[in-house]
């Protein structure tokens, strides 16, 4: 992981650009504040007012950040606080994931089996945050009962699966190019590092606990239909777990403390035996009292720069404190930190997730204690007393030779280590080829023996650069002596010698005489194991005449090496060699002369093919004249490339082609113009010596420029930036054909300018959403996440909005659907016009409150003309044909019918008073007809019963009067039958 260099960039919230880095030496007091468990991430820092970073720390602009583990954390500004006193500025800052808490909602539904990355992508659908690394752990199901917002259900998926959330941005050039969030198991490292109390921390307090214990556990989970589990069934008809060894330790009165305990499951189906498998586990965790450790650290990591003891986030690391009575040893995980990049003094943490580790040594005393104890009764105290005597006599002697083992070892083991280190150093290797080396190289320390030339060849060291000659052909006796000491080094590497040579020591002794001079004394043995036999000096000196069958050699020679270096004892740090030879070889084969002076070498090889000649400098008179011309550097020079005015001239790093006498290409530096850089360039064409008709290839510091100057003056250019941007500028018109295909690719998106603004950006979000935004204000999106992935979008320029349009005439296919209102400024037609009304729109229903009859009543009907016809028929008089006679009237426009809003009761009129609700007045209208038609028939049935009355009535009477007048017909019938009788 490379060294953090403290540096905070600033975004800009709308482009999403980089606009300022301010770095540390430009800010103080920092803080960052993380918690593992709520994703908490906070940064507070301080700046000068006034400086050119404060412009850009406004609210809701981003700060980067990158943390220890190397992920880059963008915090969002969320308040500023001014010091007009200390003339600073104080940025508080929280982590950007925060505003996933507004970015949309989630609405209530019940997710089943799903994976917690099916979770993790309905949570982000439709934000700027993208699904990262999310690690399997299987299916769950969740309830959403409630709307709830994108960071919840984040939060709620971690939780259910058992994992971590990790943020993180990743930064292209100067953009924002990817918002990820990672799900793992567990963040954070098993360091196996062990920190102390006085190193690495500066003091712990041990905590105890006992407000949650318990002896009786009552366990119990709803079921189906909110039934109750229990474990009664299962534990002897009792409904608690009983802890018979925390009833005697914490019970008062002999009554039980009861506990209860629901475990978080949504396991409608669980069976009493699984309940009383979780109950036994949760048992063991409530008998105790819970231990906690407050520890503050020192980061010594960061104070001394010793990376490899920084303290990360969910790291876990052992805590050993021996001043506890018993010593104290734990295994825990950093959940929380403080953390300051200036003042690393003010770094602190806590630590959770406590596990304690045994001391075996005290729990063996402790047993022993116990067993001493228990046999006090039944032993003679001398006997115990000689005893435990012994028993200590023999622990210390055991820690005694213990510690002589460690301290022998460890000398050893150091002792080896600077023997094999200084090896290392002084050891030298010749490696012999026709081709130089390529790997493996030491600088200052390989040598090559170079035999490209035949044998013995010619000795050469690595500089890092090249290849330096040192001797070019080393006599016999040199080598013998190279061959000696190598052998004799090789012989002091083995393992076996080392190990011989530190096995005699006697530790005690030699504990007790260097203990002042140890590291002196181990410096002073390897050297002597590594160095010896190698202060040698070679000299060899040689004239010789040889004439055989192959011709004749006439060399003189004289070799002097001298290898000694007694100031420090490091072999081959400074050496001396010197060297003189002239030789002359005459063979059949051909002609050999070489001289040579230390490095300096200059050689003539004449065969019957060709003559190779090598010397630092070949003076030559008069012309050449060459077929065919190879050469590795050629200095001030002109080529003709014909008999006319047309050549190439080379010099003062400028290369000119010339035609006419005219340099229609130059290339060169900036040099050549007296500038003080040394840029190259290209000049192509010579213009009109004003400047213009001319293109040049240019580069320096920021880029290459392609660039054109026209007859005007009017430059067309494009440039290639060192940032790995490319920019082209036309002065009149550009264009881009293609007889295939023209593809334009982003890495974060395409936009269109004009005179410098953005008209247009196509935009890729997510790899879901595909958005063109237009001048900044409006996105038009088309997206291919399920449920929104059959409408177009029209939104403001987050996203986090819908904005509307502005048309002429809109034919819809599938239906027009609005969740607010539509409007019409003049006539809607339909086949059918339907209201939705269906009991889910609905609550609180109720009979009409008031009379509907009597508010129809009240509807006052209007005859009236709209303003906007009355506009019209003033054009059409205004604009009246020459052939028509007649005037335009009000009877050329339409008439309309219906109420004025101001005019009409509450509950026909919008609350604005703008408008008659069509829907409402219908339906008081039927209310209306129900009312009086309900009123007609109680009238007629009031009618209709009056009626009946007078027919009963009328009949009574009749009935009465027809038994009158039977009465009088009777009593005249006796009247007559009397006097009938009477005559007789």
């Amino acid at each position: 992981m490379s060294k953090l260099n403290g540096i905070l960039h600033v975004v800009d919230f709308k482009t999403e650009r980089i606009v300022t880095a301010i770095r540390p030496d430009d800010y103080w007091d920092d803080k960052r504040h993380w918690e593992i468990k709520n994703n908490v991430d906070t940064l507070d820092f301080t700046v000068f007012d006034g400086t050119k970073h404060v412009i850009s720390l406004m609210q809701q602009n981003l700060v980067l950040k990158q943390v220890r583990d190397g992920r880059i954390v963008p915090y969002v500004i969320t308040e500023i606080a001014k010091d007009t006193e200390k003339n600073s500025l104080t940025v508080y800052a929280s982590a950007e994931w925060i505003l996933l808490a507004k970015a949309g909602y989630i609405k209530p539904q019940r997710m089943e089996s799903k994976t917690a990355y099916e979770f993790a992508s309905l949570a982000l659908a439709g934000t700027e945050w993208e699904i990262g690394n999310i690690e399997y752990a299987g299916f769950h199901t969740m309830t959403i009962d409630e709307f709830i917002d994108p960071l919840k259900l984040l939060k709620d998926t971690a939780a259910l699966f058992d994992l971590e959330i990790e943020y993180r941005v990743e930064i292209l050039g100067s953009r924002i190019v990817g918002r990820y969030v990672d799900m793992v198991k567990k963040r954070g490292r098993e360091t196996g590092k062990e920190v102390t109390v006085g190193k690495d921390l500066k003091g712990i307090v041990r905590k105890e606990n006992s407000q949650n214990i318990c002896t009786a556990l009552i366990p119990f989970v709803k079921g189906e239909e909110d039934k109750l589990i229990t474990i009664e069934s299962v534990n002897n008809n009792l409904l608690y777990l009983v802890d018979n060894d925390a009833f005697q330790r914490w019970s008062k009165d002999s009554k039980h403390k009861y506990g209860f305990y629901t475990p978080e499951t949504e396991d409608q189906n669980m069976s009493p035996k699984r309940l009383l498998t979780l109950t036994k586990t949760e048992m063991k965790k409530r008998v105790n009292a819970s231990v906690s450790y407050e520890v503050d650290a020192a980061a010594i990591g960061r104070v001394f720069g010793l990376n490899h003891e920084l303290i990360n986030e969910g790291d876990t690391i052992r805590i050993k404190d021996t001043s506890f009575k018993p010593r104290l040893y734990l295994e825990a995980r950093a959940i929380a930190g403080d953390e300051s990049f200036k003042d690393p003094e003010q770094d602190k943490y806590v630590f959770g997730d406590y596990y304690e580790i045994v001391d075996q040594s005290e729990e063996l005393r402790k047993m022993y204690n116990r067993l001493i104890s228990s046999l006090g009764s039944k032993v003679g105290k001398d006997l115990l007393e000689q005893l435990e005597k012994q028993v200590n006599e023999s622990i210390k002697e055991n820690e005694k030779k213990i510690e002589q083992i460690k301290e022998e070892s460890e000398t050893a083991k150091t002792l080896a280590e600077k023997v094999e280190e200084n090896l290392k150093n002084y050891q030298t290797a010749i490696l012999e080829s026709e081709n130089p080396p390529t790997t493996g190289l030491i600088v200052g320390r390989t040598m090559w023996q170079d035999i490209s030339n035949g044998k013995p060849g010619v000795l050469k060291r690595w500089t890092g650069e090249v290849w330096d000659v040192v001797v070019p052909d080393v006599a016999a006796q040199v080598k013998a002596v190279w061959e000696k000491t190598e052998k004799a080094l090789e012989g002091r590497v083995t393992s076996k010698q080392v190990e011989d040579y530190v096995s005699t020591f006697q530790i005690p002794e030699l504990k007790n005489n260097v203990t002042k001079q140890k590291e002196d004394l181990l410096n002073e043995i390897a050297e002597r194991v590594a160095v010896k036999d190698y202060n040698l000096k070679v000299t060899d000196l040689e004239r010789k005449i040889l004439a055989n069958e192959r011709g004749i050699e006439l060399s003189a020679k004289r070799d002097e090496i001298y290898l000694k270096e007694d100031i420090d004892g490091t072999f081959a740090k400074v050496s001396y060699i010197k060297q003189l030879e002239a030789k002359l070889q005459i063979l059949d084969e051909g002609i050999l002369a070489e001289v040579k002076k230390g490095n300096i070498i200059s050689v003539i090889n004449q065969t019957a093919e060709k003559i190779k000649i090598e010397a630092e400098l070949i003076d030559l008179v008069g012309k050449i004249e060459a077929s065919w011309l190879k050469a590795g550097l050629l200095q001030g020079m002109t080529i003709k490339t014909s008999n006319e005015k047309e050549y190439i001239h080379m010099a003062n790093q400028v290369l000119k082609f010339v035609n006419q006498d005219t340099a229609k290409i130059t290339i060169g530096f900036e040099d050549e113009h007296k500038s003080k850089s040394l840029n190259p360039y290209i000049i192509l064409g010579q213009g009109d010596g004003t400047g213009r008709n001319v293109g040049t290839i240019y580069k320096d510091g920021n880029g290459v420029y392609y660039r054109y100057i026209d007859n005007n003056g009017l430059e067309s250019n494009m440039r290639l930036t060192a940032q790995g941007n490319v920019g082209i500028t036309a002065q009149t018109s550009m264009w881009l054909n293609s007889n295939g295909t023209l593809v334009v690719d982003g890495g974060y998106g395409v936009s269109l300018k004009h005179l410098g603004k953005t008209v247009a950006e196509f935009i890729q979000v997510n790899g879901v959403n595909y958005d063109l935004l237009l001048g900044g204000n409006h996105i038009i999106r088309s997206s291919t996440f399920p449920g929104y992935d059959k409408l177009l979008q029209v939104k403001n320029s987050t996203g986090n909005e819908f904005r509307g349009i502005e048309v002429a005439e809109v034919t819809a296919h599938g239906g027009i659907r609005s969740d607010t209102n539509l409007w019409a400024e003049k006539d809607s037609y339909a086949m059918q016009h339907i209201n939705r009304s269906t009991i889910k729109l609905k609550t609180a229903v109720h009979d009409l409150p008031f009379s509907a009859l009597d508010k129809i009543r009240e509807l006052k009907v209007k005859q009236y003309f709209l303003k906007r016809d009355m506009y019209e028929l003033y054009q059409m008089r205004m604009n009246k044909p020459e052939d028509r006679i007649e005037p335009y009237t009000t009877k050329d426009i339409d008439i309309q019918y219906g109420f004025v809003a101001e005019e009409t009761d509450d509950v026909f009129t919008t609350p604005e008073k703008d408008g008659i609700k069509l829907y409402s007045t219908l339906s008081i209208l039927t209310a209306s007809v129900q009312e009086l038609e309900q009123k007609h028939d109680d009238e007629i049935q009031e009618l209709r019963q009056k009626h009946e009355q007078e027919i009963q009535k009328l009949k009574e009477e009749y009935r009465v009067e027809n038994e009158k007048i039977n009465q009088r017909i009777n009593e005249v019938k006796t009247v007559v039958e009397n006097l009938i009788n009477n005559k007789g």
